[in-house]
């Protein structure tokens, strides 16, 4: 009452003022929350609660990378297309959607690198997630591809590509780490590596995949040419 008093509010005022203090303090705390979650990325859950059981389908699932070649045929050849890959026009007869024509790849191939990519792209292009037709967030698909196939290192860095144009570095850099450990002998994967690596401003393990992709027999000069164009490339000593 003795603060109400001294701060010069009437006795008869006091319920009016209390809940004008409680409406202002609510908006306050409302438009903190707000900018809080305006400030963070969103986040997908992932997971098979979420994004289903990527060994389960009436047809495969297979692992594109030694897919029957019969298989393959048969289902690119219905529902993806050069159309479909160049976000063009969809196939499928009931909605013409390309969203679902890719899920459906993607069901019967869960680490199709190229409808990955075809389905991460429509989401970019649309500014839709899912992609229109697709039935699960872009997210999730990657996660069942990786949940299917653990080793298979261009799913992974088409991840971290993806989680790098979220926002999502140290995420990105995570999925680039394990793609190194995963890539062995394969020259390539080393390069690939390297290449996400360069993206995320890691410039010493970039060269260090590019020399490693270099040792394995792979000569292609792009990585180490970015490499020279920021001072972050030199050339390895001879061996004896």
């Amino acid at each position: 009452m003795q603060i109400m008093s001294a701060l010069g509010i009437p006795q008869s005022g006091r319920h009016d003022m209390r809940s004008a203090l409680a409406m202002r303090f609510g908006v306050t705390c409302l438009l903190a929350l707000a900018a809080l979650c305006s400030s963070q990325p969103v986040r997908a859950q992932t997971g098979e609660a979420v994004c289903g059981n990527p060994f389960t389908s009436w047809f495969g699932p297979f692992d594109y990378r030694k897919a029957p070649k019969e298989a393959l045929r048969n289902v690119e050849t219905n529902h993806f297309t050069v159309q479909v890959e160049q976000l063009i026009r969809g196939v499928t007869t009931e909605t013409k959607s390309m969203g679902k024509d890719v899920a459906y790849v993607l069901g019967v191939f869960p680490n199709h690198h190229r409808a990955l990519l075809t389905m991460m792209r429509m989401g970019e292009r649309d500014g839709t997630d899912p992609p229109r037709g697709a039935s699960l967030p872009i997210e999730c698909w990657f996660d069942r591809a990786l949940r299917f196939a653990r080793d298979d290192t261009v799913s992974r860095l088409l991840y971290a590509l993806w989680l790098r144009k979220k926002g999502r570095t140290e995420e990105s850099l995570f999925q680039t780490r394990t793609a190194e450990a995963d890539a062995k002998d394969n020259p390539l994967a080393h390069y690939n590596v390297g290449m996400s690596y360069f993206e995320l401003g890691q410039f010493e393990q970039a060269a260090a995949a590019a020399r490693r992709a270099q040792e394995l027999g792979l000569t292609h000069p792009e990585l180490i040419n970015r490499l020279k164009s920021v001072n972050q490339w030199s050339e390895p000593e001879p061996k004896p």
